[in-house]
């Protein structure tokens, strides 16, 4: 996978850089014909015609130096020098080693994260099983309270009962009842 995306970045790279030569080529190419038809018009019209022909090359090259403008407004920033071509294949090796430095980069960037990633939702599931059994202690705590106090309550009611001043109380009432 990893060398069959490499393969894919490399003619990438390949395809960007000719058509870049390309649009070098035919920079250079309309560059030179423009001046070369440029010069031969205005000499051939200046023999042939001498006030017709200058404007008429004077029409033509201003049109030409139009195009010039639009496709390399300066010509050491937008066209590289001669010499580029020539350095193109000794630097294919660099930007491969370069492509490959950043594509492992890329990686181990990616698998950190998803580490990092993978290590917070391990920390969350953790924490909500830590909480999960805290509430559930507290809830076996509370029930276990629970019945402490109900079963002390019924100790209480027992000795209520076999205590002997609840006969009393007991004989007491009905004797009163029976009055009423």
């Amino acid at each position: 996978r990893i060398e069959r995306l490499k393969r894919q970045m490399r003619n990438e790279v390949a395809s960007a850089r000719a058509r870049h030569r390309r649009e070098l080529d035919e920079v250079r190419g309309s560059v030179s014909s423009e001046h070369s038809v440029g010069g031969s018009s205005s000499k051939n019209s200046g023999d042939s015609t001498k006030g017709g022909g200058k404007s008429a090359s004077g029409s033509s090259s201003s049109s030409s130096s139009n195009k010039l403008v639009e496709a390399a407004p300066v010509w050491g920033v937008s066209l590289p020098p001669p010499a580029w071509n020539e350095q193109e294949g000794v630097d294919e090796d660099d930007d491969d080693e370069v492509w490959a430095e950043n594509e492992t980069r890329r990686q181990r960037e990616a698998e950190r994260e998803q580490r990092e990633q993978r290590r917070q939702k391990e920390d969350q599931h953790r924490l909500l099983q830590r909480e999960r059994a805290h509430r559930a202690h507290e809830r076996i705590l509370a029930r276990a309270q629970g019945d402490k106090e109900q079963q002390e309550r019924r100790q209480q009611r027992q000795l209520q009962a076999q205590d002997p001043r609840n006969e009393e109380i007991k004989e007491h009432r009905m004797r009163r009842s029976q009055e009423l």
